[in-house]
Order: structure tokens, then C-alpha cells, then sequence
């Protein structure tokens, strides 16, 4: 619960109380009533989330039959995510102010980088679901809206709309990732093959119960068949920042996060090198799910914050594309943000321009904390790229 919605009801709960138990007998009748509704409280709670779960998810709804494209060329495709790694003109400025040399290291090896690109939404959950099926969600229209978005996981790993494309195709699907936190739903379907099975972990995981060599499991199934393939590859670094409960500055923060960043470099370019030269045909994505958030001072601070570099450093993401010869001139022209490069990428191997027709709008959406701490959606940055306030 929320800090200061807890301490609001803490409030009105003791001010009742008081009142109530200085007459107990008097007022017993009361008091009864009064422990029936607040107990009614966590009821009502789980009785909405059990509705969202079931509730049918509309937006999940092409706007065109993108699901029926037919590809005419097929390599094998590697999205390589490197969680809360942000764009290079953010990592250039405040709160990071770093020079960070795996831009031009991409550029020199044949590598499209999309500067001043963003994610859709805030945190890896919210932010995959919305790329893996090419649509916005604005949070699956929760009445109570949470990070931990209704039916997220079941939108990624259960079904979803990229890697039913990729398998209409030809295409057999795999799902590399660091940790079970996309997989706590155990339900595991979509994609051919999971590096961490249902039985890897327990029921009630955290999602760190089990961590993989990501790199190491790729190389195990990169030449499983001679099908055409789709990977997808998660990498926790350089990850968000911490929120330690420690009296440290937010520069510390940064300075942690710049660490991860040096670290997961090494890691990137040795898994480009990896990849290039056992599949040189194949095409290379680099993004990452969302901003490396430094600069917030606390979780909430995250619905909170309303100043330009804080917004900007939730959603601004890593987007690098190594082509090989597939891009078509002019089909990656509107490409801004992660919502959409899969509708960008399908429409080049099927040579079809009519699906950038219905690219999904580029803007950018949070949860705000209102005077009471319940969190509503609000778009934060529009399709141009504008903040708003």
C-alpha cells in the first residue's frame, strides 16, 4: 500500500476508533459494523483484481490483419535486451552525464542507432507487453492501475502477437531470459522454447529464484535446426537503480549505474561479436524496455516526478538495429518508439507498406499519484515527443 494512503487510513481508523471504544458498551453495535467494513476493504480489493484477470483484454485488437503478413525474406532476428539502458542523448546529459562509447562501437559495425528513442512505458512489464503486440494498453484499463499490469505476463509469454507472426512464418520462437520475473504466471506457451522451465522455480517466486547465463543458453540453441528463428534476449544490466533505504545521494546512484553500464558493455559487444560471426546474415536488435530512471529518489518518485530530465530519464531507451540489407528506404521513416518497431520490421520482410499505415501512436504513459496516493494513468510525453506537464 500506498505511504500516504496507508497514513490516511491509519488516521481515519484511529479517529473512528477512539470514539467508538470510549463507550464500548453503547456503541457495540457500532463497532461490529465498523470491523465488518474495514475488513470489507481487502475483499473488495481482491475481488477487482480477480475481475481484471478475467476481464477480456480489447486492446490486444489489431487494427489490421498485421497477424496474417506473409514475410519474403527470413533471417534469423535477435532482440537483445539490455534492461534500463538509456538512449545516448540522455546518457549525455544530466542526471547522467556520461560519454558513452558503445554508440559509435555499434555505428562502426554496421548498426543503425536511433537516438532520442523512447519506451512507451515506465517498467519491464508494462512495457514488453505493450512491444510484443505491437499496441498500447494504458495499463489494461485497471481500475486500480499498478506496474504489476492485469494479465502482463500472459501478454508476453503465454500469447502474444509478435511471436505468433514469427511461427506463421516458419519461424521457431525462443525466450532466453536472465530470471523467472516474465514467467511467475506459469504459463509459459507462445514461444518454442523457454531457457527456464515451469518447474525452475517456485510458485511463489520473487523473480530472482533462478538466474541463467543468458549468453551461454543462446549459444546452446542457436543452430537447433535449419528453420528460420526469432530470439528473444534479456540481459538485468545495467537495470534500474536501487532505492536503497540508506541515506545515499542520488549521484551514488548514478555512479552505480554507470558501473553496471561499463559492465554490460563487455557484455554486449562480445555477444554482437558471438552472433556475428556464427549468423552474419541475421538481423540485430538492440533495445532496451524502458529508462535507466536515475535521478528518482525513491519508487514513488517514479509517479511522482514532473521535472523534463526525471520524465525523460524513465522512458528513454537504448534502440540500435543491425539491418544486413532488410530495412526497405524509407519503412523505418516515423520509428520512434518500442510500440511500434516490430510493425516497422514485419513491414520490411514482407515488403508491405500499407501495415506502417497503422503505426500506433508514440506517446508515452505513466501512473500519477493523486492527493489521496491512488494512481491514475496519465500520458506524460505525446507522439511528438513533447512532455507534458
Amino acid at each position: 500500500m500506498n505511504f500516504n494512503r496507508g497514513m490516511a487510513l491509519f488516521c481515519v481508523v484511529s479517529v473512528l476508533g477512539y470514539f467508538l471504544w470510549r463507550n464500548p458498551r453503547k456503541n457495540y453495535k457500532k463497532i461490529v459494523v465498523f470491523f465488518f467494513a474495514f475488513s470489507s476493504l481487502s475483499f473488495f480489493r481482491t475481488v477487482i483484481h480477480m475481475y481484471e484477470d478475467v476481464k477480456p483484454d480489447y486492446w490486444l485488437r489489431q487494427s489490421d490483419d498485421i497477424e496474417n503478413v506473409q514475410f519474403k525474406s527470413f533471417p534469423n532476428v535477435y532482440m537483445i535486451q539490455p534492461d534500463g539502458y538509456v538512449a545516448q542523448s540522455t546518457m549525455e546529459k544530466s542526471p547522467y552525464n556520461y560519454q558513452n562509447d558503445l554508440f559509435d562501437w555499434l555505428r562502426n559495425n554496421e548498426f543503425k542507432v536511433y537516438d532520442n528513442f523512447r519506451s512507451n512505458y515506465p517498467a519491464s512489464l508494462t512495457s514488453n507487453a505493450s512491444l510484443f503486440n505491437m499496441k498500447h494498453h494504458k495499463f489494461a484499463d485497471m481500475i486500480f492501475p499498478e506496474i504489476e499490469m492485469a494479465n502482463a505476463r500472459e501478454s508476453i509469454t503465454t500469447s502474444n502477437a509478435v511471436a505468433n507472426i514469427f511461427k506463421n512464418n516458419g519461424y521457431e520462437t525462443y525466450f532466453i531470459a536472465e530470471d523467472e520475473y516474465f514467467q511467475q504466471n506459469k504459463k509459459q506457451e507462445v514461444f518454442d522454447y523457454y531457457n527456464i522451465a515451469i518447474d525452475d522455480f517456485p510458485l511463489n517466486s520473487k523473480g530472482d529464484d533462478t538466474v541463467k547465463d543468458v549468453l551461454a543458453d543462446l549459444k546452446l540453441v542457436m543452430h537447433d535446426s535449419d528453420n528460420p528463428k526469432f530470439f528473444f534476449v534479456e540481459k538485468l544490466l545495467p537495470h534500474h537503480v536501487g532505492f536503497y533505504k540508506t541515506d545515499e545521494s542520488v549521484v551514488q546512484e548514478r555512479d552505480r549505474y554507470i558501473e553496471r553500464i561499463k559492465e554490460v558493455n563487455l557484455w554486449l559487444k562480445t555477444t554482437i561479436k558471438y552472433i556475428t560471426e556464427h549468423d552474419e546474415n541475421s538481423i540485430i536488435i538492440i533495445l532496451a524496455d524502458h529508462g535507466g530512471w536515475v535521478g528518482l529518489k525513491s519508487f514513488n518518485h517514479l509517479f511522482s516526478a514532473r521535472e523534463s530530465e526525471l520524465i525523460t530519464s524513465t522512458f528513454s531507451n537504448i534502440s540500435a538495429i543491425k539491418w544486413n540489407g532488410n530495412l526497405i528506404k524509407n519503412y523505418d521513416t516515423a520509428l520512434r518508439t518500442n510500440v511500434n518497431i516490430f510493425r516497422v520490421l514485419f513491414s520490411a520482410l514482407s515488403e508491405n507498406p500499407k501495415y506502417l499505415e497503422s503505426l500506433e501512436d508514440d506517446s508515452s504513459y505513466n501512473l500519477r499519484l493523486n492527493s489521496l496516493g491512488i494512481k491514475r494513468v496519465k500520458k506524460l510525453i505525446d507522439g511528438e515527443g513533447r512532455i507534458i506537464q
